[in-house]
């Protein structure tokens, strides 16, 4: 975690977010958002900025995130975002769904 922390700690939020609108990253998110269900308790593994609870809409997603800065973006979006490894993350209540999406795509190939 100590190259992904690194890695993370020069990553822009805003360029974060741009960048997966151009790649095509956002389609995705949108995609998995339509398939949330209303009630559902989603937690967002590696949330960055909090583009999937921005796709979906929904505040009630809950966010786990290493990067101190993407975890402050993230709660402009998010109500919860915990500062964690997803690796390492044990949620108090267990979600319905879980999402992992755009996690690793991001990372430079030689931190992947």
């Amino acid at each position: 975690p100590d190259s992904l922390r690194s890695w993370w700690a020069r990553t822009d939020p805003a360029n974060l977010d741009k960048e997966s609108s151009r790649s095509g990253r956002c389609e995705v998110l949108r995609r998995v958002a339509k398939l949330l269900l209303p009630d559902d308790r989603v937690l967002d593994l590696g949330c960055g900025p909090g583009l999937l609870a921005r796709e979906a809409g929904r505040r009630d997603i809950s966010g786990v995130e290493m990067s101190p800065g993407m975890v402050v973006a993230a709660r402009d979006w998010m109500d919860e975002v915990v500062p964690d490894n997803l690796l390492e993350h044990y949620p108090l209540e267990p979600p319905d769904v879980v999402v992992l999406c755009n996690v690793l795509e991001p990372y430079p190939a030689d931190i992947r």
